[in-house]
């Protein structure tokens, strides 16, 4: 009885490998791609959901709630770097800082990396911490409205996508204290 060999020759087991390494290749900056988009998703929606849980506490508990930078996660750094953490506490006295008995509802540790820098460019009101009042409006110690745009951007910049979008992510605050986020290259403007 006669055998038949089964198996591959090294030629072919070679191809198979040179176009695994090709479809590699091509695939891996797209994953890329796709992870820093799902990073850039997930960090803007946090953002989105700090300052709604800020607002929705203010009314809630008819006090003045705060949202401020923070890279220590248990005081306001009051710097521009958003992108290191945040803090969400009920500022009852309306000073801006974490006091005695005033508890940090929430805290934020910053972005997940991939080069993210997130800037919070002010239309009104300070540039400082994001404080909701009983209304639900956002209001500076001033006394002045709050409104503005966080630009929240990456290692890919502003680049425009084929459908005018941006890889760029915003979030707008306006006085009434309405939150949403945006892609518009338009609106976001510049990255950081």
């Amino acid at each position: 009885m006669k055998f038949k060999k089964q198996g591959f020759t090294l030629i072919e087991l070679l191809v198979t490998v040179v176009v695994i390494g090709i479809l590699a290749g091509l695939g891996v900056p797209a994953f890329n791609d796709l992870i820093n988009s799902n990073r850039m998703v997930s960090f803007t929606n946090e953002l989105v959901a700090s300052l709604q849980m800020a607002r929705s506490s203010a009314v809630t508990r008819g006090s003045r709630v705060t949202l401020c930078q923070s890279s220590d996660r248990q005081s306001c750094t009051n710097t521009i770097r958003w992108e290191d953490g945040w803090i969400i506490f009920p500022d009852d006295n309306g000073n801006d800082v974490v006091d005695a008995g005033e508890t940090v509802l929430r805290v934020h540790n910053g972005s997940p990396g991939g080069g993210m820098t997130v800037r919070f460019v002010p239309t009104a009101g300070a540039v400082g911490n994001i404080s909701f009042i009983s209304s639900g409006f956002s209001q500076a110690l001033s006394g002045a409205m709050q409104s503005g745009l966080f630009r929240i951007c990456d290692s890919r910049g502003l680049t425009t996508l084929p459908n005018g979008l941006s890889d760029a992510r915003g979030v707008e605050l306006s006085a009434g204290g309405r939150i949403r986020s945006t892609r518009n290259r338009q609106v976001i403007a510049q990255c950081p």
